[in-house]
Order: structure tokens, then C-alpha cells, then sequence
């Protein structure tokens, strides 16, 4: 699906995945230091650098699936008119 994004939503999606790398990276960087294992820490970060991700997933999902309707309702108006004019 990457490559059905425009150029400008495409250096977006990979700066954030870059800055979801940094701040993981970061967070795990910090719990060494301290000496710590956190991982609900580390899962929490990871689920904030994803609610992006997850908004424009639901959006493209929903506009995939009400055009899929629209081009069956489509079809549907089409066999119907085929069945009227026989």
C-alpha cells in the first residue's frame, strides 16, 4: 500500500516510523542506564507512535470498503437494468 501513497504522505509515514525507531530506541537506552526492565514502558511508547498509524489505517479502510459498496451497488443497478431490458 506504500506505494499507492503520494510523495508527501510517503516521507510522513517514514518519518514517523523513523521517530518511532529513536523514541524505542531512546526509552530502551534510558532503562539500561537506570538499570531497569520495563517492558509495559516500552509497549505504551510503542502504542502512542502508533495511533497514527492506526486513524489513517481505519480511514483507508473505511473508504476502501464504501467504494467496494458504491461498485457493487453499481453492479447491481447494471444486472438490474440488463433483466429490465430483456
Amino acid at each position: 500500500m506504500e506505494k499507492l501513497l503520494t510523495p508527501k504522505l510517503s516521507r510522513i509515514v517514514k518519518q514517523r516510523q523513523l521517530d518511532h525507531l529513536h523514541s524505542i530506541l531512546a526509552e530502551q537506552e534510558r532503562q539500561e542506564v537506570e538499570n531497569i526492565v520495563d517492558e509495559e514502558a516500552i509497549a505504551s511508547l510503542s502504542e502512542q507512535n502508533s495511533e497514527w498509524t492506526r486513524r489513517r489505517a481505519h480511514k483507508l479502510a473505511t473508504a476502501y470498503w464504501n467504494n467496494l459498496k458504491v461498485d457493487d451497488d453499481d453492479d447491481g443497478d447494471r444486472d438490474d437494468q440488463r433483466r429490465n431490458s430483456t
